[in-house]
């Protein structure tokens, strides 16, 4: 991105928060549609969304508050302005769970996969997560949820139990793609996707998608983003950005797709492209009536340091009758006066900087909800779809000189694969708040929940672990001088505390997590005692695992 679409933007870093907050323009096309509401859901991420008649349907998700994954839905009136729960968490549901995707079919919801969480099933070696592959559906009309698909071993008749995939609907058919396999045992890789499903909504069956043989295919994928359009008749799924695996760890992907849904053939892939290409993760796209795909949030690296996340206020809209060419606008009105301090978030004039969130579409207006930024949001914001886009130009409408942009930040793009090691400081924002060792809160149950918790280790097991000197060292990857906890660098000569799978951490930070947790927050290592004394007693060492730092079970966990 230009540094005119970088405007609206806040940094997150070891050192604090920077903002950059614009003036707020005379009318904004954005409103808040949640302001002042008593009752509400819990501020949450990794949920769904689906706008049926007139409300928005949520389930699940997880939240900041003890740490919670939610198994309660809610709908939001956008007539009345106003929450109300509905299907209540007593009754049959998908049970506690978040990264799960969903599409709506007339008035019904369907939700498939996704990570659940079993306080029950809370062990020395298990985190109480479970990736699932499950579809349920709620009817909106009854308010009740009926498992149409049980889940079970994916292979040909059903896909592959999976999270932060992506889901779109067509007339007949859910259609889900991509997404991340999370092995639960320490020392596999996770797997990243690029399988296309279809479940059949009057059959409840599944079906692999077959693409044609001399087509191009997307690279494996998941935290990417994906909505349905109409051009020249048939209904095509597109694709923007996600994260792929590579080695042991991870890369922000700047590419775009399109595939065809509804044509009769074995469809093909067609790669779009961009004057600016999208480069977020835990994004959000949808497309309006009014021909624009509206992009909003995510969270990406600045490409001017190694140590920085970038998490994005500003809405991008194109045309989308221009596919296969994207041509991406900024959704914003000039900047009058930009200053770096605190962020104000009354100060602005539409949702703040945020990812995890999710994007729907009602009467033509983009609905944006929830998310991550610091903490868990929970407000509902609408973007009057009728007008269009405020950064929009004729000037860039077309033409070499966006083609000539669109190299330059490719070049940028193939920078950030070199820098890729700095994509392992994520995993302390992420791991730390998505370690599924805590409770579930049941929305409106939080007294029940807490007894959830995992004891960790004593005092005196802790002490067990050697203080070592830092020493730096012109050959270190140089995410090994931050502590993955705080993310604080080490000072030479400083003292760390060094677990037995050779990981350092500032000792107060460290001890503060074993007190809680029997792992190490970077490999998922058991430390327990009784663990450890049955590790001395075989003739190899024990693996490490492999350290990837991913978002959901991993900002949502990192394994």
């Amino acid at each position: 991105m230009t540094s005119h679409t970088m405007r609206r933007r806040v940094v997150l870093c070891a050192c604090g928060m920077i903002g950059i907050a614009p003036t707020i323009a005379d009318s904004s096309p954005w409103t808040h549609a949640s302001a002042r509401l008593v009752q509400q859901p819990m501020a949450r991420e990794g949920t769904v969304l689906e706008v049926i008649e007139d409300a928005a349907y949520i389930y699940g998700g997880a939240g900041d508050s003890s740490d919670a994954v939610f198994n309660d839905a809610w709908k939001f009136d956008f007539l009345g302005q106003r929450w109300l729960q509905v299907a209540t968490a007593g009754e049959a549901n998908p049970g506690a769970r978040f990264d799960h995707v969903s599409t709506a079919h007339g008035t019904d919801m369907y939700i498939f996969g996704g990570t659940s969480f079993d306080p029950k099933a809370i062990a020395a070696n298990n985190d109480g997560t479970t990736q699932t592959n499950d579809v349920w559906k709620l009817d909106t009309v009854q308010s009740k949820w009926t498992v149409v698909d049980g889940g079970g071993h994916g292979g040909s008749f059903r896909p592959a139990a999976r999270s932060q995939a992506t889901a779109v609907s067509t007339p007949q058919s859910m259609v889900v793609f991509g997404g991340v396999v999370i092995p639960n045992v320490f020392y596999l890789s996770p797997v990243d996707l690029n399988d296309v499903w279809k479940f059949e909504y009057q059959s409840h069956s599944w079906h692999s998608v077959v693409i044609a043989s001399n087509s191009s295919v997307p690279t494996t994928r998941f935290s990417h983003a994906a909505t349905t359009i109409q051009l020249n008749g048939d209904l095509y799924m597109v694709v923007f950005s996600g994260r792929h695996i590579f080695d042991t760890r991870w890369t922000i992907l700047n590419d775009a797709w399109m595939l065809p849904l509804t044509s009769g053939s074995l469809p093909s892939w067609t790669r779009l492209t961009a004057n600016h290409p999208f480069n977020r993760i835990l994004s959000g796209v949808v497309a309006t009536d009014s021909g624009y795909l509206w992009f909003f949030g995510g969270f990406a690296f600045d490409t001017t340091t190694q140590r920085e996340g970038v998490a994005f206020a500003d809405a991008l809209a194109a045309e989308g009758s221009l596919l296969p060419w994207v041509n991406m606008v900024e959704d914003s009105s000039p900047v009058q006066n930009e200053y770096a301090g605190p962020l104000n978030y009354d100060d602005m004039d539409g949702p703040s900087a945020r990812f995890g969130h999710r994007m729907s579409v009602w009467n033509g207006n983009v609905v944006v909800y929830g998310g991550r930024f610091v903490q868990c949001l929970g407000d509902v914001w609408l973007r009057n779809g009728s007008v269009s886009p405020r950064g929009a130009s004729p000037s860039t409408a077309t033409g070499p000189r966006s083609m000539h942009l669109t190299s330059a930040v490719l070049a940028l793009s193939l920078v950030l694969l070199i820098l890729s090691a700095c994509l392992l400081i994520l995993l302390v924002v992420i791991k730390s708040t998505r370690r599924r060792q805590s409770l579930v809160m049941d929305a409106t149950s939080a007294p029940q929940a807490a007894a959830g918790r995992v004891q960790g280790l004593s005092a005196d097991d802790i002490a067990q672990f050697k203080v070592v000197p830092f020493t730096p060292s012109a050959t270190i990857d140089p995410t090994d001088e931050i502590c993955p906890i705080c993310l604080v660098e080490f000072v030479a000569e400083e003292g760390l505390r060094q677990l037995p799978c050779q990981h350092h951490f500032h000792p107060d930070c460290i001890g503060e997590w074993l007190q809680r947790n029997l792992t190490c927050p970077m490999c998922k290592r058991d430390l327990s005692p009784i663990h450890a004394a049955a590790a001395s007693t075989t003739s190899h060492a024990p693996t490490n695992g492999v350290v990837i730092p991913l978002f959901g079970s991993i900002i949502r966990g990192a394994e």
